[in-house]
């Protein structure tokens, strides 16, 4: 297999804007609201250390996808995606990193004192998260093998459709000149299967036409599409990584307050992989999954020896990488163009030229490939088992917009707290049952999974797989893992630990049903509800 082909380029185009828009959230959240870091170190330590894991996951398995191209004597085979995580980065600020400065801040410390322990916190939480997705390698094999493909893929379906699509598709409205414009030449190129003359790759055309349409936008409108104000260059310079292991022996005595945020996450986090390489090989690449999920937690304690929280791991999205015609050079890409841009804090300068929405349509194809390879590569009869899985996740996303609609309102800060009646409200004033929204947020992955696990069993009649599956929903809700959450003056938050009640007792109750079944009733001859 080449190095390098030319849908390496749209490959990496849609990776590094990945890369980039976590970045930017990384820059806001770090140097602004709810953090207030100092400048110098976020330039100087940790954005150079986050290029470490970028480069120890990206080259890993561009190395990865050439071994199996060489065994298996192939030239398609697509090296598993790997970038900077937009959900582990604001999992990590909001429920370790600020929650660890409001107890130093309590404790006495000043505003910079309480910043740099919130610091040593997520760095010291995100170095046991690495060793956790490292143990989750050793049974990871296992995991995958009991579980029904359907469940795997509609989980990852779910996700890419929510948080991937939808949220961008409706920016594309938000601002149709440039984000309609290069949706409808991502539908093009990539559905309508066709290339630009003279070998000009499809992401670029993409790219280049949404950042024209941008400025062109600002100058005669003033669209806000791109910034407002004068390029700072201050930031620019050397910053090569420093690894630093005193760092993680400052963090043991808070680490007790951030393991119930670390340990499910952590376990999302492999469950999360595994789900990505059981797309891989719905694709057609078989990659073996200690080693892949062994790598993704080496990246995750890389990051951290060297000082950064904000954690990388394997991307969503394989075969919308592999169907734009990316290979393994775009993995090789993305770790040496996110270095050179982690090292020389030439981050502002590239954010203030290319807005997101130049390139957003291509994020945007490689969630709907994921959310149609789910309803490819299962059997038919599974595929309302994938629809089933996709409703939590989508229950997710909702949790994720009212929460964002809450602080748009004001709600959620010390002077206007998020009321505890909130879900009394939802139901009296909207007839909306918000509690059951949160319920079904928490935990998601784990939820996604055993629904669509107990339907493709019960579709096949295995009544007694599908029992054991509501059995474990039942258990991880009774321990806080899925379903338990809490209404703060500032968020709605899960909360991990002992949680009995009606959703768990409501799982075994669902088990039980099924443990009957195969004694109280018949096989039915009749079509089913799907069919009429």
């Amino acid at each position: 297999m080449k190095a390098f082909v030319k849908g390496d380029i749209d490959g990496f185009i849609a990776l590094w804007l990945d890369n980039i828009v976590v970045a930017i959230v990384m820059v806001k959240l770090s140097l602004g609201f709810p953090l207030y870091l100092d400048p110098h170190l976020f330039y100087s330590r940790l954005m150079p250390a986050s290029a470490v894991g970028l480069l120890i996951g990206n080259l890993y398995y561009a190395w990865q996808a050439h071994r199996l191209a060489r065994r298996e004597s192939r030239q398609d085979v697509c090296a598993l995606p790997f970038g900077l995580s937009i959900i582990l980065l604001v999992t990590f600020v909001f429920l370790i990193l600020y929650p660890a400065k409001v107890r130093a801040l309590n404790a006495g410390l000043s505003e910079e004192q309480a910043s740099m322990a919130a610091w040593r916190a997520g760095v010291g939480a995100a170095f046991v998260m690495g060793v956790i997705e490292c143990g989750g390698a050793m049974v990871g094999g296992w995991i995958r093998r009991l579980t029904p493909r359907a469940a795997l893929l509609s989980t990852l379906a779910g996700i890419a459709l929510a948080f991937l699509a939808l949220d961008l598709f409706f920016r594309a409205y938000a601002f149709p000149i440039v984000g309609l414009t290069t949706v409808g030449l991502a539908f093009i190129f990539y559905f309508g299967r066709v290339e630009p003359r003279l070998g000009i790759p499809r992401g670029l055309v993409i790219l280049v036409v949404g950042t024209g349409l941008a400025w062109a936008m600002h100058a005669v409108v003033g669209s806000t599409v791109v910034p407002v104000g004068t390029l700072s260059l201050g930031n620019l310079g050397f910053y090569p990584p420093v690894p630093d292991p005193s760092l993680l022996l400052t963090w043991w005595h808070s680490i007790g307050d951030s393991l119930p945020v670390v340990l499910p996450l952590a376990l999302i986090s492999t469950l999360w992989s595994l789900q990505t390489i059981e797309s891989a090989a719905a694709a057609g690449d078989h990659y073996d999954t200690r080693s892949s999920l062994l790598f993704n937690g080496f990246a995750s304690m890389g990051s951290a020896l060297f000082g950064c929280p904000f954690l990388a791991t394997i991307y969503f999205g394989h075969p919308g990488w592999k169907a734009i015609g990316s290979r393994a050079g775009y993995s090789v890409l993305n770790a040496a163009v996110m270095t050179l841009i982690a090292c020389t804090g030439a981050l502002g300068v590239i954010v203030y030229f290319v807005p997101v929405e130049a390139g957003m349509a291509l994020i945007i194809w490689i969630g709907l490939a994921m959310t149609a390879q789910a309803f490819e590569v299962v059997p038919k009869a599974h595929i309302p088992a994938v629809v089933v899985g996709l409703v939590p996740a989508i229950g997710a996303y909702t949790e994720f917009v009212i929460k964002r609609t809450l602080l748009a309102v004001g709600l959620g800060t010390p002077d206007h707290p998020i009321p505890q009646t909130l879900n009394a409200l939802f139901a009296d004033r909207a007839d909306y049952y918000s509690a059951g929204v949160f319920a079904v947020g928490e935990g998601y992955i784990y939820t996604c999974m055993i629904l669509s696990a107990a339907t493709v069993h019960i579709i096949e009649r295995q009544f007694m797989r599908a029992a054991a599956w509501f059995a474990v929903g039942g258990a991880l809700s009774f321990l806080g893992l899925t379903n338990n959450y809490r209404i703060t003056g500032s968020d709605i938050i899960g909360v991990f630990g002992f949680a009995p009640g009606a959703i768990p007792l409501s799982y075994l109750a669902v088990a039980a049903i099924c443990v009957l079944t195969g004694w109280l009733t018949l096989p039915s001859s009749g079509s089913s509800a799907a069919g009429h």
